[in-house]
Protein backbone atom coordinates (compact mmCIF):
# COMPACT_ATOMS: atom_id res chain seq x y z
CA UNK A 1 0.00 0.00 0.00
CA UNK A 2 2.69 2.31 0.32
CA UNK A 3 4.41 1.72 -2.33
CA UNK A 4 1.43 2.57 -4.38
CA UNK A 5 0.44 5.25 -2.28
CA UNK A 6 4.17 6.67 -2.96
CA UNK A 7 3.73 6.12 -6.84
CA UNK A 8 0.29 8.16 -7.18
CA UNK A 9 1.89 10.85 -4.91
CA UNK A 10 4.49 10.87 -7.31
CA UNK A 11 2.53 11.10 -10.56
CA UNK A 12 0.39 14.11 -8.83
CA UNK A 13 3.94 15.96 -8.24
CA UNK A 14 5.11 15.56 -11.68
CA UNK A 15 1.48 16.28 -13.42
CA UNK A 16 1.51 19.93 -11.00
CA UNK A 17 5.34 20.32 -11.90
CA UNK A 18 4.11 20.36 -15.53
CA UNK A 19 1.52 22.53 -14.82
CA UNK A 20 2.95 25.32 -12.88
CA UNK A 21 5.58 25.71 -15.40
CA UNK A 22 2.99 25.52 -18.45
CA UNK A 23 0.64 28.10 -16.76
CA UNK A 24 3.63 30.51 -15.65
CA UNK A 25 5.23 30.47 -18.66
CA UNK A 26 2.06 30.72 -20.76
CA UNK A 27 1.35 34.09 -18.38
CA UNK A 28 4.89 35.31 -18.26
CA UNK A 29 5.53 35.54 -22.53
CA UNK A 30 2.02 36.42 -23.04
CA UNK A 31 3.08 39.73 -20.83
CA UNK A 32 6.84 39.53 -22.34
CA UNK A 33 5.12 39.23 -26.07
CA UNK A 34 2.74 42.39 -24.91
CA UNK A 35 5.58 44.28 -24.07
CA UNK A 36 7.76 43.36 -26.61
CA UNK A 37 5.28 44.25 -29.54
CA UNK A 38 4.77 47.69 -28.01
CA UNK A 39 8.53 48.07 -28.27
CA UNK A 40 8.43 46.62 -31.59
CA UNK A 41 10.17 43.46 -31.01
CA UNK A 42 9.63 40.36 -31.05
CA UNK A 43 9.49 37.20 -29.10
CA UNK A 44 11.58 35.20 -30.89
CA UNK A 45 14.24 38.22 -30.65
CA UNK A 46 13.71 38.88 -27.01
CA UNK A 47 14.49 35.58 -26.13
CA UNK A 48 17.37 34.79 -28.41
CA UNK A 49 19.68 37.74 -26.84
CA UNK A 50 23.09 37.88 -25.27
CA UNK A 51 24.48 34.50 -24.15
CA UNK A 52 21.75 32.56 -26.72
CA UNK A 53 23.63 33.61 -29.46
CA UNK A 54 26.38 32.13 -28.46
CA UNK A 55 24.76 28.80 -27.20
CA UNK A 56 23.33 28.61 -31.12
CA UNK A 57 26.38 29.50 -32.67
CA UNK A 58 27.94 26.59 -30.46
CA UNK A 59 25.15 24.33 -31.69
CA UNK A 60 25.38 25.21 -35.10
CA UNK A 61 29.24 25.32 -35.90
CA UNK A 62 30.51 23.83 -32.63
CA UNK A 63 33.62 25.66 -30.63
CA UNK A 64 35.58 26.79 -33.89
CA UNK A 65 33.34 27.22 -36.79
CA UNK A 66 31.79 29.40 -38.48
CA UNK A 67 32.88 32.28 -36.24
CA UNK A 68 31.69 36.07 -36.93
CA UNK A 69 34.87 36.95 -39.17
CA UNK A 70 33.87 40.49 -37.07
CA UNK A 71 34.04 38.67 -34.21
CA UNK A 72 36.76 40.70 -32.06
CA UNK A 73 37.82 37.33 -29.29
CA UNK A 74 37.01 34.62 -31.86
CA UNK A 75 36.15 31.23 -30.39
CA UNK A 76 37.36 32.77 -26.88
CA UNK A 77 34.31 34.03 -26.33
CA UNK A 78 32.39 30.77 -27.14
CA UNK A 79 35.16 28.37 -25.38
CA UNK A 80 33.23 30.26 -21.90
CA UNK A 81 30.52 28.16 -22.34
CA UNK A 82 30.26 24.86 -21.20
CA UNK A 83 28.95 22.37 -23.47
CA UNK A 84 26.21 20.07 -22.24
CA UNK A 85 23.40 22.89 -23.11
CA UNK A 86 25.20 23.14 -27.15
CA UNK A 87 25.02 19.40 -27.58
CA UNK A 88 21.65 18.91 -26.52
CA UNK A 89 20.52 21.97 -28.90
CA UNK A 90 22.42 20.40 -31.61
CA UNK A 91 20.92 17.06 -31.18
CA UNK A 92 17.38 17.88 -31.23
CA UNK A 93 18.18 19.82 -34.06
CA UNK A 94 19.38 16.97 -35.80
CA UNK A 95 16.78 14.47 -34.90
CA UNK A 96 13.63 16.14 -35.05
CA UNK A 97 14.78 19.18 -37.67
CA UNK A 98 13.68 22.30 -35.30
CA UNK A 99 15.57 25.69 -35.45
CA UNK A 100 17.95 25.90 -32.84
CA UNK A 101 15.34 28.46 -31.18
CA UNK A 102 12.48 25.85 -31.00
CA UNK A 103 14.87 23.52 -29.48
CA UNK A 104 16.18 25.50 -27.06
CA UNK A 105 12.31 26.52 -26.34
CA UNK A 106 11.59 22.83 -25.89
CA UNK A 107 14.89 21.67 -23.80
CA UNK A 108 14.20 24.41 -21.60
CA UNK A 109 10.13 23.34 -21.12
CA UNK A 110 10.97 20.16 -20.16
CA UNK A 111 14.19 21.38 -18.11
CA UNK A 112 11.62 24.27 -16.19
CA UNK A 113 8.73 21.42 -15.32
CA UNK A 114 11.74 19.26 -13.92
CA UNK A 115 13.19 22.28 -12.17
CA UNK A 116 9.67 22.95 -10.79
CA UNK A 117 9.64 19.40 -9.74
CA UNK A 118 12.78 19.40 -7.96
CA UNK A 119 11.47 22.20 -5.59
CA UNK A 120 7.98 20.17 -4.87
CA UNK A 121 10.19 17.12 -3.78
CA UNK A 122 12.41 19.39 -2.05
CA UNK A 123 8.99 20.71 -0.04
CA UNK A 124 7.92 17.92 0.25
CA UNK A 125 10.92 15.97 1.88
CA UNK A 126 10.63 18.91 4.40
CA UNK A 127 6.94 17.10 5.27
CA UNK A 128 4.84 19.69 3.53
CA UNK A 129 1.50 19.23 1.14
CA UNK A 130 0.68 19.87 -2.23
CA UNK A 131 -0.97 23.08 -1.67
CA UNK A 132 2.89 24.03 -0.12
CA UNK A 133 4.64 22.46 -2.88
CA UNK A 134 2.43 24.36 -5.61
CA UNK A 135 2.75 27.83 -3.97
CA UNK A 136 7.06 27.16 -3.76
CA UNK A 137 7.33 25.92 -7.59
CA UNK A 138 5.41 29.10 -8.50
CA UNK A 139 7.89 31.02 -6.15
CA UNK A 140 10.89 29.74 -8.20
CA UNK A 141 9.67 29.19 -11.32
CA UNK A 142 7.77 33.00 -11.46
CA UNK A 143 10.56 35.00 -9.69
CA UNK A 144 11.74 38.54 -11.53
CA UNK A 145 14.53 37.35 -14.38
CA UNK A 146 12.85 33.91 -14.27
CA UNK A 147 12.12 34.61 -18.48
CA UNK A 148 15.88 32.95 -18.62
CA UNK A 149 13.98 29.74 -18.19
CA UNK A 150 12.59 30.38 -21.58
CA UNK A 151 15.30 31.63 -23.18
CA UNK A 152 17.53 29.70 -25.15
CA UNK A 153 19.93 30.00 -22.15
CA UNK A 154 20.97 27.34 -19.27
CA UNK A 155 19.22 28.88 -16.70
CA UNK A 156 16.54 26.39 -16.77
CA UNK A 157 18.83 23.18 -17.21
CA UNK A 158 21.00 23.91 -14.39
CA UNK A 159 18.21 24.89 -12.01
CA UNK A 160 16.82 21.48 -12.58
CA UNK A 161 19.74 19.59 -12.42
CA UNK A 162 21.02 21.40 -9.13
CA UNK A 163 18.02 20.91 -7.32
CA UNK A 164 17.73 17.50 -8.39
CA UNK A 165 21.20 16.46 -7.12
CA UNK A 166 20.55 18.46 -3.71
CA UNK A 167 16.83 16.56 -3.51
CA UNK A 168 19.19 13.36 -4.43
CA UNK A 169 21.59 14.53 -1.39
CA UNK A 170 18.61 14.62 1.09
CA UNK A 171 17.83 11.53 0.44
CA UNK A 172 21.37 9.43 0.68
CA UNK A 173 21.17 8.52 -3.03
CA UNK A 174 24.73 9.31 -3.67
CA UNK A 175 25.32 7.54 -7.06
CA UNK A 176 22.25 9.84 -8.43
CA UNK A 177 23.35 12.74 -6.97
CA UNK A 178 26.98 12.53 -8.69
CA UNK A 179 25.50 11.77 -11.89
CA UNK A 180 23.75 15.14 -11.52
CA UNK A 181 26.57 16.96 -10.28
CA UNK A 182 28.52 15.70 -13.17
CA UNK A 183 26.35 16.73 -15.63
CA UNK A 184 25.56 20.25 -13.48
CA UNK A 185 29.54 20.84 -14.17
CA UNK A 186 28.73 20.50 -17.43
CA UNK A 187 26.27 22.87 -18.11
CA UNK A 188 28.34 26.11 -16.11
CA UNK A 189 31.02 26.75 -13.84
CA UNK A 190 28.70 27.64 -10.74
CA UNK A 191 28.29 24.04 -10.46
CA UNK A 192 31.35 24.08 -7.94
CA UNK A 193 29.08 25.46 -5.64
CA UNK A 194 26.82 22.44 -5.84
CA UNK A 195 29.90 19.97 -5.43
CA UNK A 196 31.39 22.06 -2.60
CA UNK A 197 28.02 21.09 -0.90
CA UNK A 198 27.97 17.52 -1.83
CA UNK A 199 31.21 17.50 -0.53
CA UNK A 200 30.05 18.85 3.25
CA UNK A 201 26.99 16.39 3.09
CA UNK A 202 28.98 13.48 2.01
CA UNK A 203 31.29 14.68 5.56
CA UNK A 204 28.40 14.88 7.41
CA UNK A 205 25.59 11.79 6.03
CA UNK A 206 28.04 10.18 4.05
CA UNK A 207 31.54 9.47 5.57
CA UNK A 208 31.62 5.80 5.90
CA UNK A 209 29.77 4.92 2.94
CA UNK A 210 32.33 3.94 -0.36
CA UNK A 211 29.18 4.78 -2.72
CA UNK A 212 29.15 8.27 -1.06
CA UNK A 213 32.92 9.17 -1.79
CA UNK A 214 33.04 7.16 -5.06
CA UNK A 215 30.59 9.58 -6.26
CA UNK A 216 31.95 12.42 -5.03
CA UNK A 217 35.21 11.72 -6.81
CA UNK A 218 33.30 11.15 -9.78
CA UNK A 219 31.21 14.37 -9.93
CA UNK A 220 33.46 17.30 -10.98
CA UNK A 221 35.29 14.88 -13.33
CA UNK A 222 33.03 16.40 -16.50
CA UNK A 223 33.83 20.39 -15.07
CA UNK A 224 37.40 19.42 -15.00
CA UNK A 225 38.03 18.23 -18.24
CA UNK A 226 36.09 20.48 -19.84
CA UNK A 227 38.23 23.30 -18.33
CA UNK A 228 40.85 21.58 -19.14
CA UNK A 229 40.11 20.98 -23.11
CA UNK A 230 39.42 25.00 -22.79
CA UNK A 231 43.15 25.10 -21.12
CA UNK A 232 44.89 23.49 -23.93
CA UNK A 233 43.46 26.22 -26.50
CA UNK A 234 43.48 29.34 -24.55
CA UNK A 235 47.02 28.98 -22.88
CA UNK A 236 47.66 32.33 -24.67
CA UNK A 237 45.28 34.31 -22.65
CA UNK A 238 45.67 32.50 -19.37
CA UNK A 239 43.00 29.71 -20.08
CA UNK A 240 39.47 29.26 -19.15
CA UNK A 241 39.90 32.00 -16.40
CA UNK A 242 41.84 34.24 -18.55
CA UNK A 243 39.00 34.24 -21.30
CA UNK A 244 36.72 35.14 -18.23
CA UNK A 245 38.22 37.91 -17.32
CA UNK A 246 39.09 38.74 -20.74
CA UNK A 247 35.69 39.14 -21.89
CA UNK A 248 33.70 39.74 -19.10
CA UNK A 249 36.30 40.93 -16.23
CA UNK A 250 35.03 38.19 -14.33
CA UNK A 251 37.67 37.80 -11.19
CA UNK A 252 37.21 36.69 -7.45
CA UNK A 253 38.04 40.17 -5.26
CA UNK A 254 36.19 39.48 -2.39
CA UNK A 255 32.81 41.72 -3.06
CA UNK A 256 35.46 44.72 -3.49
CA UNK A 257 34.14 45.63 -6.98
CA UNK A 258 30.56 44.69 -5.82
CA UNK A 259 30.60 47.22 -2.80
CA UNK A 260 31.92 49.99 -5.02
CA UNK A 261 29.28 49.09 -7.58
CA UNK A 262 26.47 49.23 -5.14
CA UNK A 263 28.07 52.43 -3.60
CA UNK A 264 27.85 54.06 -6.96
CA UNK A 265 24.35 53.11 -7.49
CA UNK A 266 22.68 54.13 -4.39
CA UNK A 267 24.53 57.59 -4.06
CA UNK A 268 23.55 58.87 -7.70
CA UNK A 269 21.35 59.20 -10.04
CA UNK A 270 21.20 55.80 -12.56
CA UNK A 271 18.79 54.25 -14.65
CA UNK A 272 15.71 51.76 -13.87
CA UNK A 273 17.66 48.77 -14.45
CA UNK A 274 21.33 49.36 -12.38
CA UNK A 275 19.26 50.35 -9.50
CA UNK A 276 17.49 47.00 -9.82
CA UNK A 277 20.43 45.37 -10.21
CA UNK A 278 21.86 46.51 -6.97
CA UNK A 279 18.52 45.47 -5.47
CA UNK A 280 18.58 42.14 -6.66
CA UNK A 281 22.11 41.93 -5.02
CA UNK A 282 20.81 43.62 -1.29
CA UNK A 283 17.53 41.07 -1.83
CA UNK A 284 19.65 38.11 -2.39
CA UNK A 285 21.85 38.58 0.61
CA UNK A 286 18.66 39.44 2.93
CA UNK A 287 17.11 36.02 1.96
CA UNK A 288 20.00 34.02 2.15
CA UNK A 289 20.37 35.49 5.81
CA UNK A 290 16.51 35.32 6.61
CA UNK A 291 15.93 31.70 5.13
CA UNK A 292 19.03 30.17 7.59
CA UNK A 293 17.97 27.60 9.21
CA UNK A 294 14.18 27.13 7.73
CA UNK A 295 15.47 24.82 5.14
CA UNK A 296 17.38 21.66 5.11
CA UNK A 297 21.16 22.93 4.93
CA UNK A 298 22.33 21.28 2.04
CA UNK A 299 19.19 23.44 0.04
CA UNK A 300 20.66 26.83 2.19
CA UNK A 301 24.00 26.06 1.80
CA UNK A 302 23.89 26.02 -2.39
CA UNK A 303 21.82 29.11 -1.74
CA UNK A 304 24.30 30.43 -0.19
CA UNK A 305 27.21 29.38 -2.12
CA UNK A 306 26.03 30.85 -5.28
CA UNK A 307 25.31 33.81 -3.48
CA UNK A 308 28.73 34.46 -2.70
CA UNK A 309 30.06 33.14 -5.74
CA UNK A 310 28.33 36.06 -7.44
CA UNK A 311 28.73 38.79 -4.68
CA UNK A 312 32.42 38.39 -4.26
CA UNK A 313 33.36 38.38 -7.54
CA UNK A 314 34.01 41.04 -10.65
CA UNK A 315 32.31 40.88 -13.93
CA UNK A 316 29.45 42.00 -16.19
CA UNK A 317 27.41 43.18 -13.63
CA UNK A 318 23.93 43.84 -14.90
CA UNK A 319 23.75 40.09 -15.51
CA UNK A 320 23.80 39.83 -11.58
CA UNK A 321 19.66 38.93 -11.11
CA UNK A 322 19.85 36.06 -13.71
CA UNK A 323 23.37 34.76 -12.18
CA UNK A 324 21.68 35.03 -8.51
CA UNK A 325 18.51 33.12 -9.27
CA UNK A 326 19.41 30.11 -8.19
CA UNK A 327 19.22 31.73 -4.83
CA UNK A 328 15.50 31.88 -5.34
CA UNK A 329 15.69 28.42 -3.50
CA UNK A 330 16.15 30.40 -0.49
CA UNK A 331 12.21 31.38 -0.69
CA UNK A 332 11.16 28.44 0.92
CA UNK A 333 10.36 29.98 4.17
CA UNK A 334 8.50 32.46 2.70
CA UNK A 335 6.56 30.50 0.18
CA UNK A 336 5.68 28.02 3.03
CA UNK A 337 4.15 31.19 5.55
CA UNK A 338 2.83 32.60 2.17
CA UNK A 339 0.61 29.08 1.85
CA UNK A 340 0.11 28.64 5.43
CA UNK A 341 -1.50 32.59 5.40
CA UNK A 342 -4.05 32.75 2.69
CA UNK A 343 -6.56 30.87 2.02
CA UNK A 344 -6.33 29.11 -2.11
CA UNK A 345 -8.22 31.67 -4.06
CA UNK A 346 -6.38 35.00 -2.45
CA UNK A 347 -3.01 32.58 -2.48
CA UNK A 348 -3.58 32.01 -6.23
CA UNK A 349 -4.20 35.70 -6.79
CA UNK A 350 -0.70 36.63 -5.27
CA UNK A 351 0.74 34.13 -6.87
CA UNK A 352 -0.51 35.90 -10.25
CA UNK A 353 0.69 38.99 -9.32
CA UNK A 354 4.05 37.75 -8.58
CA UNK A 355 4.57 35.87 -12.24
CA UNK A 356 3.10 39.25 -13.21
CA UNK A 357 5.57 41.67 -11.30
CA UNK A 358 8.45 39.05 -12.18
CA UNK A 359 7.83 39.16 -15.92
CA UNK A 360 7.72 42.51 -15.99
CA UNK A 361 10.70 43.13 -14.57
CA UNK A 362 12.26 40.31 -16.24
CA UNK A 363 11.73 41.63 -19.64
CA UNK A 364 12.90 45.13 -18.99
CA UNK A 365 16.35 44.96 -19.90
CA UNK A 366 15.34 43.28 -23.09
CA UNK A 367 13.10 45.30 -24.74
CA UNK A 368 13.93 48.92 -22.21
CA UNK A 369 17.78 49.19 -22.11
CA UNK A 370 20.65 48.06 -24.20
CA UNK A 371 22.17 46.38 -21.04
CA UNK A 372 23.51 42.61 -21.22
CA UNK A 373 21.95 40.12 -19.15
Amino acid sequence: MESVTSRRLTKELWFFAVAIFAGVSALRLYIVSWLADAKGHTLEKVLTRWDAVHYMGIANGGYFENMDPNALDGFHSRLAFFPLFPFLLRILHETTGLEYFWAGFLINCIAGALMVAAVMAVVKHMGWGKWVQAVAGVAVAGAPMALTYNMVYTEALFGALSLWALWAMLERRWFLAGALVFFTGLTRLTAVDLWVVFLVVVVAWGLRSWKAWAALVLSPLGMVAYIMFVNSHTADVGGYFGIQKKGWGSAFDLGRSTWEYLTWIFNRNSDSWIVLVGLSIVLAVVLVVFSFGKMPWPVWLFGFGVAMNVILSDGTFTARPRLLLPVTICLLPLAMAYARSFDRIRGVVGMAVWVVVGAVISVHPLISTGWAI
